[in-house]
């Protein structure tokens, strides 16, 4: 149905009301087993509003109406209300047609038909000039209280003739009776129709020679019937059996009933089910809001505890909530709905369920072997309780740990404290910043600042983290990576401009990430210098960028090996990149040497030195290097460019001897050591005992005293864990 809305002074609002004017009383049996309830009656399929052509229409003389079958019982009458029309008893027969038409040109018609109707009901369409064929048309029709209209909108070549038809639209013979009022159109009519429009009178619908044809083959019809009906009489009954077994018709009937017999015997076994189904229709639960509603549930206290919480069951965690609302309506508790707006964020696809994602959800959790709480056992369930009249409760006295007595444990970044007086204070950089609270999307974990990292890079196998989760993440813990923090916090909080950062031995670029996070805190411009000799984790790393909404490009990545010189080197390592680190570049002197190691593999890798890495750059805030034991020698070829260049340096060392030799480099040209501590060792530091594997050496050029000053000064230490310090304890 089509409403016109005319336009009105004032405009406003219209309201649009659909209205119930008839129902089928067996409604029940075309919905859904478990959508039977009494209260439903009706679904809307589709609601539209679509606005309607402002165009200019033209009337049309009521003159060029003629009898579409001259033949036919049609009766029609000129009144002042219009043409009265009598339609021929058959259905879907012609009644009157307009015409002959011709398209003036490509394009649009549109037609509008304005009748009274007495009785029955009619169809207009569009015929073809050879009038054999109906014409692909847009067909609707709408009322108001005085008048119905029907219309047709039919694209039209060039010179295309054709006529407009109204038709009886009887499902069985009977007659329809109507009023012709107006025939509107979207063309003048002086430039559609084929012949000059003559005096009004109405002119017989031309026998055409399709019409004599189907008059032929009715007749013959009839006779090809009595005919058969005379043999049939004078044959005997064996003969006529005989006969029909033989006919193919039949054959198609018997093997269709055979068919349905087997269906049949299928289903037999359903009828155990009619007295289940007479059982959930007569105690249908109540109708409670039971879509996401775990989301905005609200209870007393007291009934929480009553009720003892959502079922804990081993299952995904679908439908629990909406399980607990019936557990809730079972128990006496009587929902209500607030009035105002609440708002569910959509889940991702595959992670919470959601229309478009409930098949990729489905079959990831099938995978793992994990089940969830059907809708369909909750509607039993519920049924059942309102058929005891009571609720079930299916978890134990003691959930939620009720009977557990929990001891306290302070917990301070990792370290426990019993002595309270020793209390061991975070440095002071960590005060400049937040820790992150926000979104983990399916498949993804966050670092330390919101970092986004997939499931699988930490340990080379997923996790299965398949929900979308909302975390809240501290600052890091004290322990061996504690001082690389402090060191990269510190750098960012004292950049000015723009903070250019280089990672060196980068792996999956970890430390680059959380610098790009930590920038982003402060508003701060960043660039980056990534290099990595390992293909596989230069891959990842660049991965790793680009699900932190960093373009690789945009910054400097090398897939190489930071050396003395640059040229060529031969990368000894496993070839189990998913799970180990650790690679080593090494020359030729070297190799015959690490050929003798078991289980190691040998790829030849570009270096780069550090003159030639920071050539194109005229300051970097920090450079972090931890290259599996070539620091010394890293450091030692490149210290005028770490001079000249560099703010400051935080190293991870392998051996002792890296441990001595660094110092005696560094010292040598000025440069402040902040934190030092040897590998392989459990120290005593500012932040308590702490076991290095890596041993950290923080150090800063000359020319900035002031970092060296936040570095060593944001230490608060106790008096058990004084501030080990190279340069003041020689």
């Amino acid at each position: 149905m089509e409403v016109p809305l005319w336009k009105r002074e004032g405009g406003g609002k219209r309201r649009i009301e659909l209205r119930v004017t008839d129902e089928n009383p067996d409604s029940r049996r075309h919905l859904p087993a478990f959508e039977r309830r009494d209260s439903l009656r009706y679904r809307v399929s589709l609601a539209r509003v679509r606005s309607r052509s402002d165009r200019a229409m033209f009337e049309y003389p009521a003159s060029a109406w003629s009898n579409a079958n001259e033949n036919s019982t049609l009766t029609l009458n000129h009144t002042t209300e219009g043409l009265v029309v009598s339609s021929d008893p058959r259905k879907l027969s012609y009644c009157l047609r307009y015409g002959p038409l011709r398209a003036p040109e490509r394009g649009i018609y549109r037609f509008e038909l304005t009748y009274a109707l007495l009785q029955g009901a009619i169809i207009f369409q569009a015929l073809n000039g050879a009038g054999d064929a109906w014409l692909p048309a847009s067909e609707s029709s709408h009322h108001d209280s005085t008048s119905r209209f029907l219309e047709v909108i039919v694209e039209l070549r060039e010179n295309e003739m054709f006529w407009l038809m109204i038709s009886n639209r009887r499902d069985c013979d009977g007659v329809s009776r109507f009023v012709v009022q107006r025939l509107e159109g979207s063309r003048d009519p002086g430039g559609v129709f084929l012949r000059p429009m003559g005096p009004s009178h109405l002119e017989a619908f031309p026998t055409t020679t399709r019409g004599r044809r189907s008059r032929w083959r009715e007749s013959l019809s009839a006779f090809a019937d009595r005919a058969t009906g005379a043999i049939a009489a004078s044959l005997g009954e064996r003969i006529r059996y005989r006969i029909v077994r033989a006919a193919p018709e039949f054959k198609s009937i018997e093997q269709a009933l055979r068919a349905s017999d087997q269906q049949l015997r299928e289903l037999a076994p359903l009828r155990d089910l009619s007295d289940f189904n007479t059982f959930l229709r007569d105690h249908r639960p109540d109708s409670l809001h039971v879509n996401a509603c775990g989301d905005f549930q609200l209870m007393a206290r007291e009934h929480w505890d009553e009720l003892r919480a959502y079922p804990e069951f081993e299952t995904f965690s679908m439908n629990i909530d909406g399980l607990f609302s019936d557990i809730a309506a079972a128990a006496g508790i009587q929902e209500r709905v607030l009035d105002m707006p609440i708002y569910h964020v959509e889940h991702e696809v595959g992670s919470g369920w959601s229309p478009e994602g409930e098949a990729l959800l489905r079959r990831r959790i099938t995978e793992r072997g994990v089940t969830w709480l059907d809708a369909t056992t909750v509607y039993i369930w519920a049924a059942y309780m309102r058929w005891l009249g009571r609720p079930m409760i299916f978890n134990a006295a003691n959930c939620g740990f009720a009977h557990a007595t929990l001891t306290e444990e302070t917990i301070a970044n990792g370290l426990t404290h019993a002595d309270k007086s020793n209390w061991i204070r975070p440095h002071r950089v960590f005060e400049r910043f937040h820790g992150y609270e926000g979104w983990a999307e399916p498949g993804f974990e966050r670092g330390f600042y919101g970092v986004n990292i997939r499931d699988w890079v930490f340990t080379g196998e997923s996790k299965g983290l398949i929900d979308r989760r909302f975390l809240r993440i501290e600052h890091p813990p004290m322990d061996d990576e504690y001082f690389e923090w402090i060191a990269l916090l510190t750098a960012i909080a004292h950049a000015a401009g723009r903070f250019c950062f280089a990672e060196i031995g980068a792996g999956w670029g970890r430390w680059m990430a959380s610098a790009a996070a930590l920038c982003r805190q402060n508003a701060l411009d960043f660039a980056l210098i990534g290099v990595e000799p390992e293909p596989s984790h230069f891959e990842w790393m660049k991965m790793v960028m680009r699900d932190n909404d960093i373009d690789p490009d945009e910054h400097e990545m090398l897939c190489a090996a930071a050396a003395a010189e640059s040229g060529a080197l031969m990368l000894a390592g496993s070839d189990q990149s998913a799970t180990q680190y650790g690679h080593r570049a090494i020359d030729e002197q070297m190799h015959a040497e690490w050929r003798k190691l078991p289980d190691l593999t040998f790829r030849p890798v570009a270096s780069v030195s550090l003159d030639d890495l920071f050539a194109k750059h005229e300051r970097i805030d920090l450079v972090d290097m931890d290259v599996q034991g070539a620091e010394h020698d890293i450091v030692a070829a490149g210290i005028d460019v770490l001079n000249s260049k560099v703010r400051m340096l935080h190293v991870g060392t392998h051996s002792r001897e890296a441990e001595a030799g660094l110092p005696s480099v560094l010292e040598r040209h000025g440069w402040l050591n902040a934190f030092s501590f040897p590998s392989r060792s459990q120290t005593v530091t500012p932040f308590g005992r702490i076991r290095f594997d890596d041993g950290v050496q923080t150090w800063v050029s000359p020319r900035w005293p002031e970092l060296h000053r936040a570095l060593v000064d944001g230490v608060r230490p106790t008096s058990k864990s004084p501030v080990r310090n190279r340069r003041e304890r020689r």
